[in-house]
């Protein structure tokens, strides 16, 4: 890819222990896309998000963000360009306001105080949480914590937003609404966002590129409803595609588009086929 802002090239990653977590891994990732990294657990998708933003370093291999080596970056400079919310968004809350807890990682970089409280009501206004920047963010609901989270990373201004699980304690239409947000901030303000998950549906719907990844290699990269049509790669993988999927595949040999992703698109494919009778 000529316009990569993220470049993976031939990482391979060994933790502390002497564990191997990935083997000759690559992968690019441009400017304003939307996109999942699935896979089973070990799989080695956490592991590769990490070294987006300098959490890990790569132990042979390069990665590049930004036409720079993460190795040659520090950290705190990686996180104004890539940021990371946690799966549990309370490991990332520790101030007594959402206010302050938006503006901490502002104040660690000496912006001055007019300047913080103008990112910090742009960043929750974002997300639809300005109505609660003065709330304690210990006392807020799980889908309200990782709105505040999100908020801390977005005022750092990256240019892409790592999501791992980001529908973790969450029921299904919390789920939905969380992703819809991701979905804006793609759409309005051209973030790139990365979202790990294990539901399939959701990458189904949302992502319009997925990387599939088992043992600590990448085994398909492709738009989203070749992915899920690619039953062999992904049966390697352990993953197994949506139910919609599956039934669209089914119904192939009767006229239906095999790519359908969506109840909403099955639906449609339903009424065509009605008024082809």
């Amino acid at each position: 890819m000529d316009n990569a802002y993220i470049s993976v090239q031939d990482v391979q990653f060994v933790y502390p222990d002497g564990t191997q977590a990935l083997f000759g891994t690559s992968m690019d990732i441009g400017q304003g896309e939307m996109l999942s990294i699935i896979g089973q657990n070990g799989s080695g998708k956490t592991t590769v998000v990490k070294l987006f933003n300098g959490i890990l370093k790569p132990t042979t291999g390069k990665v590049i963000v930004d036409g720079k080596e993460t190795k040659d970056e520090s950290t705190a400079v990686l996180a104004q360009k890539v940021g990371y919310v946690y799966q549990n968004p309370s490991l990332q809350l520790f101030r007594r306001s959402v206010r302050d807890e938006v503006a901490f990682g502002l104040r660690l970089l000496k912006k001055d105080e007019e300047e913080v409280n103008k990112i910090v009501e742009e960043s929750l206004r974002m997300i639809d949480m300005w109505d609660k920047a003065d709330e304690y963010p210990f006392l807020l609901t799980m889908g309200e914590k990782q709105r505040v989270a999100i908020a801390a990373v977005l005022a750092l201004g990256p240019e892409v937003l790592i999501v791992d699980e980001p529908t973790t304690g969450q029921d299904f239409k919390r789920a939905y609404q969380f992703l819809q947000l991701f979905e804006k901030l793609n759409r309005e303000h051209n973030k790139t966002i990365i979202f790990i998950t294990h539901e399939m549906r959701f990458s189904a719907e949302f992502a319009r590129r997925t990387i599939v990844m088992a043992n600590g290699k990448v085994i398909l990269d492709d738009e989203t409803s070749k992915v899920f049509n690619n039953i062999p790669k992904l049966e390697e993988a352990f993953v197994t595609p949506p139910e919609i999927v599956l039934l669209a595949s089914k119904l192939n040999n009767e006229g239906f588009n095999k790519e359908i992703m969506t109840v909403k698109g099955l639906n449609k494919e339903f009424k065509l086929a009605m008024g082809r009778r």
